[in-house]
């Protein structure tokens, strides 16, 4: 996802944590991509807005098949908005 101001969400994977699939802010303005971070072991970004909070999703595994909706604030927090929604199977 893109937002109108170039900045780049999704995710990846290092070459030190293959196995490990984290979420990323690329930002054209700075040059830099940031892992996000997430709960655990997964995190995918799927969405950004002009303000640059990001939201998607996070399993507690690697073989979990459970997602929670996380928020991550412009700031870098990360949010689980499982407090608030149900857990759902992919």
């Amino acid at each position: 996802a893109i937002n109108a101001s170039g900045q780049i969400v999704g995710s990846g994977r290092t070459a030190t944590a293959a196995s490990t699939q984290r979420a990323a802010r690329y930002d054209p303005a700075t040059g830099t991509t940031v892992n996000l971070g997430g709960i655990n072991e997964r995190s995918d970004a799927r969405a950004i807005n002009a303000s640059g909070v990001v939201v998607g999703a996070g399993r507690s595994t690697s073989t979990s098949s459970t997602q929670r909706a996380l928020r991550w604030g412009a700031d870098g927090t990360i949010t689980n908005l499982a407090s608030s929604l149900p857990a759902v199977e992919s």
